[in-house]
């Protein structure tokens, strides 16, 4: 719990951001490591608006303390376009992508090809194929743009007069060239960029890492001169956080979408990457690939349960913890279509039975809709975990790592984690882990907190081997997952 306002006043403290896709979140941490302040809101959608936010948090935040250092870490396919510093109109939201939007003429492209380039598979929030459609279907705003800048580069631009970025945000973009083992590049590709009619000097300078973005200016109400770190992309940054440092380390890490995220002990094949739809990139320290595996039915997905998206009625939150901890069907879990592994952009959100069977969701209870929506999760998390182990030659190392905010916190979430996967989760002591390691990194950064610095880690649950019904209700879902829906559900 962060501390009351008196006992902060005259401490050391790092400051740090998180612009998430549903909440945005600013603290004061000591450089040890403790929450002293946190400021929480819901993420706006206008530009300026989130910059007033963000500013007025860190305001709030750092009040009596003495700032050290500003780290920003952020969500990574949401950008806005600028002229000059001016951000052009709202957000363009990566978790707003759907069938509807304007087409592109990127999908013609060698998705290999990118991939092995990039990293990056070639799905629809893509930064790259945003562009090609707000080229298209926001023609004025595209005229009118002179620089484009991701969430976290926006917040540092407000902060600094600089546009930069770091590798981790730059990774996620498709623009930006991934060497196997050579140096990061300090600029997004030329080639690329020119698929879309962009050049490089529209887009953020990439920083080396552990470089500073720049120093606060003046009249911001914050000490000027205090040095500002893009941490980078919010999942990478918590896994750090969370003690993601060596060959082997992995993290699970639950926001509104869930990503498994593994350093690599040697180099990735990425042709088997892009096809299991998952992202090669590099440790925030640049060393070392990470191989990251991502499904947007994380948090999300609970949410749209409790708005009624799923079974026609709102519910409360305490249905959560009064899930059926046996269902007798499950969800899969793909609202946007499924990322990884088996990539299928036309997969969609359906109910099933052990046997194979449609569900209709409207006729379930309350905690049987609650419990079959944890279960489609935890068994999407196994198949991630699985196919991460095929990709990498390797088995899964234990414990496990867990990482979010309230959606991970829950209960009954994590006992059916424990039921469902075969290894041991350690959840992350820290209700916003990423937030809090934000600001840690720019301590580490700025040589004010010590580099073996972590957040605190519970103790281990769960199993190392499931139980043979466990095993059967997998299998179902594997198949489930492989077949195509009935018609009229396409």
């Amino acid at each position: 719990m962060p501390t009351s306002p008196e006992s902060a006043r005259g401490r050391a403290c790092l400051l740090g951001v998180d612009v998430g896709s549903t909440n945005l979140k600013v603290a004061a941490v000591s450089p040890e490591g403790e929450l002293i302040r946190l400021r929480r809101s819901p993420t706006p959608h206008s530009a300026s608006q989130l910059i007033d936010v963000v500013l007025d948090g860190l305001r709030s935040v750092s009040d009596g303390c003495e700032a050290l250092a500003i780290g920003i870490a952020s969500m990574a396919e949401t950008g806005v376009p600028l002229r000059g510093s001016e951000p052009l109109g709202d957000l363009v939201r990566w978790n707003r992508v759907g069938a509807d939007e304007a087409p592109d003429d990127l999908a013609r492209l060698d998705a290999a090809e990118l991939h092995a380039a990039t990293g990056v598979p070639l799905t629809r929030k893509t930064p790259l194929r945003t562009w090609a459609r707000l080229r298209v279907a926001d023609s004025d705003r595209w005229a009118a743009m002179t620089r484009w800048s991701g969430v976290a580069d926006l917040v540092a631009l407000a902060l600094t007069g600089e546009l930069a970025t770091d590798h981790t945000l730059a990774g996620r973009t498709m623009a930006y060239r991934l060497p196997r083992r050579r140096e990061l590049p300090g600029a997004f590709d030329e080639e690329l960029l020119a698929l879309v009619g962009m050049r490089p000097a529209q887009l953020p300078r990439v920083v080396a890492p552990g470089e500073s973005a720049g120093v606060t200016l003046p009249g911001l109400g914050l000490p000027a001169g205090l040095p500002v770190y893009i941490s980078g992309h919010d999942h990478a940054v918590g896994a750090w956080g969370a003690g993601m440092r060596a060959p082997g380390d992995r993290v699970d890490s639950v926001g509104t979408s869930e990503a498994v995220l593994r350093i690599a002990s040697h180099p990735v094949e990425r042709g088997i990457a892009g096809a299991q739809g998952m992202s090669v990139t590099r440790s925030v320290d640049g060393l070392r690939e990470v191989l990251l595996a991502g499904s947007p039915g994380g948090g999300s997905f609970v949410a749209s349960l409790l708005r009624g998206d799923l079974g026609g009625r709102a519910l409360e939150p305490s249905v959560l913890e009064a899930a059926a901890p046996h269902p007798s069907f499950f969800a899969l879990p793909y609202p946007l279509g499924r990322q990884s592994p088996s990539p299928d952009p036309e997969a969609r959100t359906r109910f099933v039975d052990r046997n194979g069977r449609e569900v209709n969701p409207t006729a379930a209870t309350p905690e049987e809709l609650a419990g079959a929506v944890l279960l489609g999760l935890c068994l999407q998390l196994r198949w991630m975990l699985d196919a991460q182990d095929d990709v990498l030659g390797e088995p899964t190392p234990v414990p496990l790592p867990l990482i979010g905010g309230p959606a991970a916190a829950s209960g009954a979430w994590r006992r059916m984690r424990a039921a469902v996967v075969p290894a041991r989760f350690a959840r992350v002591a820290s209700d916003e882990p990423v937030a809090v390691s934000a600001a840690l990194l720019a301590g580490v950064r700025a040589g004010a907190s010590d580099s073996s610095v972590t957040l605190p880690v519970g103790p281990a649950e769960g199993q190392d081997s499931p139980d043979p019904g466990i095993a059967e209700i997998y299998a179902a879902f594997l198949d489930a997952a492989a077949a195509a829906p009935p018609k009229g559900q396409q």
